[in-house]
């Protein structure tokens, strides 16, 4: 079967829902485990899909990484803020 790509609104769409996500679950500052959020977006994204998103995040300075957890950057918070803004 033919794989699907993405769109470009689709790419922006789960970017910003990931960085509020990330957002509304940091708590002093500490790191949000990533499984349970990308268990959340199972079966809408497979998973070479949510490594390139978290890749955008942490390419683009928005949040470090490690294997289990990822965590925003003043930029990512900003960033963030905006996207919560704008679906409001």
């Amino acid at each position: 079967s033919r794989r699907r790509t993405m769109t470009d609104k689709e790419v922006f769409v789960y970017i910003a829902s990931i960085l509020t996500t990330i957002a509304d679950s940091e708590r002093n500052g500490l790191p949000v485990p990533l499984g349970p959020m990308y268990a959340a977006l199972m079966g809408r994204i497979d998973y070479s899909e949510w490594e390139a998103l978290i890749g955008v995040l942490v390419y683009g300075k928005l949040a470090t990484k490690t294997a289990e957890t990822i965590a925003l950057t003043d930029e990512g918070r900003e960033l963030a803020t905006r996207c919560a803004a704008v679906a409001q």
